[in-house]
Formats: C-alpha cells, structure tokens, sequence
C-alpha cells in the first residue's frame, strides 16, 4: 500500500514538473514569436527608411555581387527598373559598366573587407537615349556577419552631375569677371550694411594706400574721399538704399591718399540687392579710374569750344549768302539752282545744329546753360517737328502719333532739340524704309512720356550703360561710316535732368531700340 502511495506521490510530482516545462516553454515560444517579429518590424523600418533614402542605397549580396535591395534614387541613377536588377549579379545586369572601374572596385572591397570612397566619379550610366556622362560621390561598404566575415557590399550613390556642372560655370565667370577686371583696370568692392563689412581687390586698396595683405574698412575708403564729394558720396548711396529705387549706384568722386596726395577721379558703379523684405543685403560695384579720360575730355571740350566759336561766324554769313541766293533764283524762277541752294542751306543748318551742341556742352561745363520754361502745347510742337522732319527726311517712313492736346510746362526749344537729336539718331542707326515712330502719352503722377522707336541695329546691354555718357560711342564694326562724336545723348541726357526729367533706353540687338523722356507737366 505503501508503495502504491509513494508511486503516485512521484507521478504527481512528475507530471506538477512537466506542467511547469511546458508552461516554461509556453513562454518562451511567446517570447521567441515577439522578438521573430520584432525583428521582422525592425527589417522592415530598416527596407522603410532605405527605400526613402534621398541618395541611391544598394545591398550586394555574395562574391558575385548579387542585386537584393536597390532603392528608387539609385535606380534612377542606374536608369533601371527594379524588376530588371533584383537577384541578378550587378555585372550582368548592368553591362553598360564594362569597361569601367565600378564592377572591379565592389570585387575588391569584398575581398579586401575595406571601404572604399569616391568624390566626383566621372561614369557611363545608362539612359533612355543610349549612355550619359554622368558625376557621382559614391561609397562601397563590406558587410560582415557575426563571426566577422565578408557576405556582400552596400553601394551608397549621390549623383552630382548638376551641381558640378553649375560650380564649374561659377568658377569659369569668376575667372572671366576676374580677368576682365584685370584687363579694365576694375578696382571691385563689397560692402554689407548689416554688419558694416567693406571690402575690396587689391586694386582698391593700392588706391586708398593699402598693400595687399592689408585689410581694408568702411572708415579707410571714407576717409580717402575728398571732403568737397564725402556729401555727394553719401547722398548717392542713401537714394541706391532707398526701398523704391532701382538700386543703382553711379557717381564719379575724388580720392587720394598719402602716398597719392593729388588723388584720383574714379567713376563708381554698383547694385544693392535687397532680401525678401526689401531690406538693403549688399552692395557690390567697381570703380574706374577716369583722371586722364576727363583730362582728355577737358581737352576736346577747349579745343571743340574754340573750333565751334570761330566757325559760328563764318556760317552765319554763308548762310546769308545762301539766302541772298536763293531769294535771287526765286525771283529769276531758276528752279535748278534753287534746289542746290536749298540742300546747301540745309547742310549749313545740319553744321549750325552741331556747333550749337558743342557750345550748349560748354555752357553746360559752365553753369551758363539756363532753362526758359514756357507753357505750351505739345502736340503743337509735334505738328511743327512732324513738318521740318518729314520735309528733310525721305530715306524712312516717319510716323509721329499725335494724341489729344497736353500742356507742357518745359524750355519748348530745349525738349525740342531732344526730340530732334532722338530722331537723328534713329535715321542714321536704321536702314532705309524702316519706320520710325514718334509719340507722347500722358500718365499718372502728372507726367508725360515721348517715345521715339526704331527698327535700328539695337544696342547691347553693355553699351546701355554707358550711351548717355560724354563722347561714348557704341563699339560696333557697323558703325564705321557713320559720323558722329558721341555728345548727343549727353547733351539729351543733360536736358532731361535740368528739368528733373528722366530719359532712358530699351533695346536689344537686331530687334530696335525705344528711347523714352518721362517728362513732369
């Protein structure tokens, strides 16, 4: 009986020990399915975040480099669906490498266990319409297992091609500006307001009494100014700043320094770039050297001067011949000989118009030229200038646009001259036939704007810049046989801004170009 007790004392025993195994094993078959899928979410957010990856990602597995992840940046890169890759060796699949270093370099970090990295790789890659040159950082990485050995290689590709492509045509304008610089004797200069730096070429700061290895500020370029120009220097880079304003920066001022105590004139040029908030960021601009160009100015305007001042005399009495002249055949009905006499007359006039500019460029230099402001209509002028152009001008069709009556308050012989010289110009840029037409509109603020446009040549941006200036002439092979001295847009120029009016230019090459005077009533 005994025995019968004790056996089934060791089966309970038994069987109370197999429940908690089983029970051990419950839990551990739990655990063993948490972490099995644990791992399955971590594989996924690992593909997750590799398929996202903004740069190419590769995985290669074994000696043969088979393709089992390639994510959509790299096949893009590689110019290939993933269903033509996957589980394929990268040297079948991709055969446009041939040739290439690529399939060597994963043979060697596999065999090696070392990394290898690439910057700006030049490679064949394929594309729609065969193989493109292509630019890419790329990144070859062994994979090791747990006992340390190599089972495959990620590829980690960027491709860079435009960003390249874009810093070496940077790089190709920074050398060209640097060379013009050079070759145009361009002192260059920055400033930032923000934080008040100022900076210049070495150029620069030769002028102002630098060497090259010293560093140039605000307070040294201010200080180099000619105390009469530090006012206008000042006033001209406040109206630049102005929010409202083009940003353009243009004045011509004095500079010295001890080792230069007679100084220099230099023409400053610049263009303030503002932020998003219209708030001023920079100012970048060069400065030329002009102290010999307006000695040479100087000495064209004394001698143009004395030349215009004696001639004025002699055509003034030629021209009263020529009257005499031609009163004489009128009243004899000589109508041959009146018709020379009339492009004699004409020629004397074409001379007198000239030799006035010449005198107007001196009073001017003076302070002589005064404005004698009168109301008058402008469409009355147009009607007069329409008649005197259209009676000396059969080489191009002239059309002057005449709107309704507009009272002008303005020097009436002055902005005719401008209208004139504008007109001139045209004929003599334009082939014949064309047309050239002439027009004034009213707009708001109480101002009026004369156009007179053409179907010239065009004018290059380049030369836009300068036109206006004092005996600049457009460097353009065309132009050899057309006369000219370069004063007239100056002289227009000037005109415009005793009357505190603006005149401009938009023109491109071949298409014409439109001249515009934005006149106040």
């Amino acid at each position: 009986m005994q025995k019968i007790q004790h056996k089934e004392e060791n089966e309970q025993a038994l069987i109370e020990e197999m429940a908690a195994t089983m029970e051990e094993l419950s839990s551990t078959n739990e655990d063993l399915n948490s972490s099995l899928k644990l791992l399955g979410e971590s594989r996924e957010h690992v593909r997750t975040i590799i398929e996202q990856a903004p740069v190419g990602i590769a995985m290669l597995e074994g000696p043969d480099h088979i393709i089992e992840i390639a994510n959509p940046a790299i096949l893009k890169i590689w110019g290939r669906k993933l269903s033509e890759v996957q589980g394929i060796a990268h040297a079948i699949a991709r055969p446009e490498l041939i040739g290439q270093p690529v399939n060597g370099w994963l043979t060697e970090v596999f065999e090696t266990g070392k990394s290898r990295k690439n910057d700006e790789f030049l490679v064949r890659l394929l594309d729609k319409e065969g193989l493109r040159d292509a630019i890419v950082n790329s990144v070859y990485q062994p994979v090791f297992s747990s006992e340390g050995k190599v089972t495959g290689v990620l590829v980690i590709l960027d491709e860079i091609t435009q960003q390249v492509l874009n810093r070496r045509a940077s790089e190709k304008d920074q050398q060209m500006l640097s060379m013009a610089t050079l070759a145009g004797e361009l002192a260059t200069f920055y400033y930032e307001p923000g934080t008040n730096q100022f900076s210049g070429n070495d150029l620069l700061k030769s002028w102002f009494g630098l060497s090259d290895h010293d560093s140039m500020d605000l307070e040294t370029a201010i200080s180099a100014i000619f105390l009469e120009d530090k006012v206008r220097v000042a006033e001209a880079i406040a109206q630049s700043f102005n929010s409202n304003a083009d940003g353009n920066y243009f004045i011509e001022y004095r500079i010295y320094n001890p080792h230069d105590p007679k100084g220099r004139l230099v023409q400053a040029r610049g263009k303030v770039f503002f932020d998003h908030n219209r708030k001023v960021a920079t100012l970048n601009g060069t400065l030329r050297d002009i102290t010999e160009q307006k000695k040479d100015e100087q000495r064209k305007d004394d001698f143009m001067g004395m030349v215009s001042h004696e001639l004025k005399t002699p055509l003034t009495s030629l021209n009263a011949y020529l009257q005499l002249m031609q009163r004489t055949a009128m009243l004899e009905g000589n109508t041959g000989q009146q018709n020379v006499i009339e492009k004699s007359t004409r020629q004397v006039r074409n001379m007198t118009a000239m030799i006035n500019s010449f005198l107007n460029i001196s009073r001017l230099d003076s302070g002589r030229m005064l404005l004698e402001k009168t109301t008058f209509d402008l469409g009355i002028l147009f009607d007069e200038l329409e008649e005197e152009t259209l009676s000396s001008v059969h080489t191009h069709q002239i059309v002057f646009e005449k709107g309704e009556s507009l009272m002008v308050i303005a020097d009436r012989e002055k902005i005719s001259q401008v209208i004139q010289n504008l007109v001139g110009n045209a004929v003599k840029y334009s082939p014949m036939n064309t047309a050239i037409t002439i027009s004034f509109t009213s707009i708001v603020n109480e101002k009026v704007i004369i156009t007179v446009k053409d179907e010239g040549m065009g004018i290059s941006e380049e030369d836009q810049v300068q036109i206006f200036e004092r005996y600049y002439r457009i460097k353009n092979p065309q132009l050899g046989s057309i006369a000219g001295f370069g004063i007239g847009l100056y002289l227009c120029k000037e005109i415009a801004e005793l009357h505190q009016a603006k005149i401009s230019v938009q023109s491109a090459i071949d298409k014409g170009s439109v001249f515009a005077l934005e006149l106040p009533l």
